[in-house]
Parts: structure tokens; sequence; C-alpha cells
């Protein structure tokens, strides 16, 4: 554990100074953002621990055999791919929505957008009902079932009245 605190000070110290980010700063505004970068990390680390892995652009272009960002964006504009906003404009996107056998999307995922999309809550509460266990699906997160024809109705139903309770 102190070999990967070790490396992660030295590369976080490193972009500081190629940057030039703390230049006219006072000690104790740089220790403010030293405390905030590690609780951006820690941040990082719970999400992956609950989603799983996460992509970047890059990856899902290379799964989806797409030659764009923008291609991916659309699918994002469209409900059609969920993807989660970072910190400076960046997108992630939970490797779960994807058929580890095509690399396709599950078309699922749109419906289950769609439920969502006019109940208000943003992209990361909708990965996180897909990551946890629902009652109305026999305690399995919706995300395990996706590969799962016969329960596309089901995950869409549980979506539907999750998005209609969150409303409120």
């Amino acid at each position: 554990m102190t070999a990967a605190v070790d490396t992660a000070v030295e590369a976080f110290r490193e972009t500081l100074l190629t940057r030039g980010a703390l230049a006219g700063v006072t000690a104790s505004e740089a220790e403010e953002v030293g405390r905030r970068a590690a609780l951006l990390v820690q941040g990082a680390t719970a999400w992956r621990e609950h989603l799983g892995e996460l992509l970047d652009v890059k990856g899902v272009m290379q799964l989806l055999g797409v030659s764009t960002r923008q291609a991916v964006y659309d699918l994002v504009a469209r409900h059609r791919l969920l993807g989660l906003r970072r910190d400076g404009g960046s997108m992630a996107f939970p490797a779960f929505q994807f058929d580890p056998d095509t690399g396709r999307g599950y078309p699922v995922i749109g419906d289950v957008l769609a439920a969502f999309e006019t109940s208000g809550v943003d992209s990361y509460t909708v990965a996180t009902w897909l990551a946890t266990g629902q009652d109305e699906l026999d305690g399995a997160t919706p995300a395990s079932l996706l590969a799962d024809p016969t329960a596309v109705g089901t995950i869409v139903a549980a979506a539907q009245r999750t998005a209609t309770r969150l409303a409120r």
C-alpha cells in the first residue's frame, strides 16, 4: 500500500510541476489542493468498486468498432449508452452495459435510460440502480441480468417503477 501511495504522490507532484498548477498559491492553498485530490481519488475508487470496470471513450470506441469520439457521445445523447460525466468533461462508461462476447451494448440499456429520463435523476443514479440488488428482481442486480433476453421486460418494469418513485 505504501508503494502505491508513494507512486501516486510522485505522479501527482510531477503533474503539478509540469503544468505549473500551483504557481503563486500559498502553502495552505496547496495543502487544500492535496486534500481535494485525495478525496477525488477516494471517490473514484468507491465508484469503481460499486460499478465495476469503467471504460474511457477510447475503450468504448474499440469495443463498438467506431472511429470517432463523437459516435460514442451520440449514443449517450440518444440514450443508447450510459455515460458518466467526470470532472474535466470526460466520460466513463460502466463495462457491464456491454456484451463481453460481441462488445455491443445491451439494447435494454436504452429502455432503462428512457425509463429514468423524465425522473430527473442523473446518470450516476441510474448506474447505481443498475449495479445494486433490487427486491423486484429477487435481489439480483439489473446489470447481472442484462444478457438474459427473458429478463428485459422485468428489468424495464423495475426501472419504470423506481423512476416513478424517484421523480416524486
